[in-house]
């Protein structure tokens, strides 16, 4: 024992090295562990998070699942269930499982709407474009969603990629901006995928939108409809500003149609194709006409070819103006302003539609007939 006190306080440098050096291997243990335990909280945390995103798709698609297996209830419901004691009944014979269609419209439910495109990166598809797509299908089919949280669910489930996870941190149960409604994420996805400066910029658009004298027809038409919409532009507004970009052109020959009040945007935009076509069909023919012929002889074709300053080449019609008071008898016996026949409108009128395709092709014979002696003449001098 003595010995044993000797050796000890000898060695008590030594000794409490190995006591420091084992206290701190102690300490990087713990350490260690700590580190683990926190590794393993944050795994288990993206795992939540990971499970909670699972179940928001699981909401949304139940939705869906419930209206297939109603459908396919109320398919098999006419049949009755086999009986322990039903001998007509084969008992080893299967059932026939038939699954409802969803474009079809079950008893007292909508027919089911396509799903829209999954929203992503704001690309394909824009997000104003998955938007009304998204809200159709939520109004269209409203009473396939119990409550908010399957409406909100089912919009949930139709987003992915860069635009899911910069909506994760809300997504999140308990957080302080948590969001729970199906407006709250389309507020939300407004204002990160859409330009603040998109109405002013279609604005400045639509203000310098003029139709090029060589331009398509198509091609306006449907640039102007978009950037006239974007802008705001009253839809009353539309026929009045459509033709002040028109070409010089097809103002002349549809100016009978434009100071009509009975032709509205619709139709004098479908109007505008036919002059357009007749335009180009003239065109291509004084080309023609001209192709081999020297300069001269062209400037010649061109002057034949041109169309007249008033009215474009129409006849005038020779049914004066009605006054205001024959307008307002008409209407009151629901009759036509063109024709005073009743069953219909000058809009829907068969004899105006006729009338306007006959103009047309005096129209397009008039200049023909102008060309043609120009045409010999150049081929004489050839």
């Amino acid at each position: 024992m003595v010995k044993d006190l000797h050796y000890v306080a000898e060695q008590r440098g030594v000794l409490f090295g190995l006591c420091l050096g084992r206290a701190r291997e102690l300490e990087a243990d713990e350490d260690t562990a700590k580190t683990a335990l926190i590794e393993e909280r944050d795994e288990l945390k993206d795992r939540c998070f990971d499970l909670q995103t699972s179940l928001l798709k699981a909401l949304a698609k139940l939705g869906g699942q419930k209206d297939r297996e109603t459908t396919g209830h109320e398919k098999t419901s006419s049949v009755p269930a086999p009986s322990e004691h039903d001998e007509s009944v084969d008992p080893d014979t299967p059932i026939e499982s038939t699954e409802g269609d969803n474009r079809t419209k079950t008893k007292g439910k909508s027919a089911k709407i396509a799903d829209p495109e999954r929203f992503t990166d704001g690309k394909t598809p824009r997000f104003t474009a998955w938007k009304g797509a998204m809200m159709r299908k939520l109004k269209g089919n409203a009473d396939h969603y119990e409550n908010e949280a399957g409406r909100f669910g089912y919009a949930v489930s139709w987003i992915g990629g860069q635009a899911l996870e910069l909506l994760e941190p809300y997504l999140e149960p308990g957080s302080v901006n948590e969001m729970t409604t199906v407006d709250e994420v389309m507020r939300f996805l407004e204002k990160n995928y859409t330009d603040p400066t998109a109405i002013r910029k279609a604005k400045n658009e639509f203000l310098d939108l003029k139709m090029e004298p060589a331009g398509d027809y198509r091609d306006f038409v449907t640039k102007f409809v978009h950037l006239a919409a974007k802008a705001g532009v009253a839809k009353e507004d539309w026929k009045d500003e459509f033709n002040r970009r028109l070409s010089a052109r097809l103002q002349r020959g549809m100016m009978r149609d434009f100071i009509d009040d009975s032709v509205d945007f619709d139709e004098y935009q479908q109007l505008g194709f036919q002059f357009a076509l007749q335009n180009s069909q003239l065109d291509k023919t004084t080309k023609t006409s001209s192709g081999g012929g020297t300069g001269k002889a062209k400037d010649k074709t061109r002057e034949g070819s041109t169309a007249p300053a008033t009215g474009g080449g129409r006849a005038k019609s020779a049914t004066p103006a009605m006054t205001q008071e024959e307008k307002e008898q008409l209407m009151t016996e629901g009759k036509c302003f063109y024709c005073k026949e009743v069953g219909h409108n000058s809009r829907n009128c068969a004899k105006k539609l006729a009338a306007r395709i006959s103009r047309m092709q005096a129209q397009q014979q008039a200049q023909q007939q102008t060309t043609e002696p120009t045409q010999v003449a150049t081929e004489q001098e050839n």
